[in-house]
């Protein structure tokens, strides 16, 4: 199974970055254009998971700072619908967004750890193997001299 998590081998390829910051501002549009009372801009989270197959730690928190950024951008602009239902879809949003975040965070370094913990345990495979293959070695070359010595002695 060949996997490469976020964080270790980010994606190269210029066309995810590219639909993520589309993603982005489509959101920000859609959520600028309709009421307040519409919680659009959990939408970012979407934004935050995927920039994480293509930017290390630093980069999915930028992201996440942008996507605020823009939440509150909207939320200025926007001018339909109850102020009160907006500033409380404005905090479900950020939380939204806050809590993704964190989330991807842990789940990528819980992979890093993974990946290191998998490597320490075939090291230790290998050496055990090799300690195995030494005892084994000398095993044999004990009872090989202590055959010869026996032999001696009888005659």
């Amino acid at each position: 199974m060949n996997y490469n998590p976020p964080f270790i081998f980010p994606s190269t390829s210029a066309i995810l970055p590219a639909a993520v910051a589309l993603l982005a501002i489509g959101i920000f549009i859609v959520d600028t254009l309709t009421d307040l009372e519409l919680a659009t801009a959990v939408l970012y989270a979407a934004v935050v998971l995927f920039s994480s197959r293509f930017c290390r730690a630093r980069g999915v928190l930028t992201v996440a700072a942008v996507c605020v950024a823009l939440t509150l951008l909207s939320y200025l602009f926007a001018r339909e619908g109850s102020a009160q239902t907006g500033v409380v879809n404005g905090i479900i949003s950020l939380s939204t967004i806050a809590i993704t975040t964190y989330l991807t965070l842990k789940i990528g370094s819980a992979q890093v750890a993974a990946i290191e913990a998998r490597s320490q345990l075939a090291r230790v495979a290998r050496l055990t193997a090799l300690e195995e293959l030494a005892a084994s070695i000398t095993g044999e070359r004990v009872d090989s001299l202590s055959d010869r010595g026996a032999g001696s002695t009888r005659t």
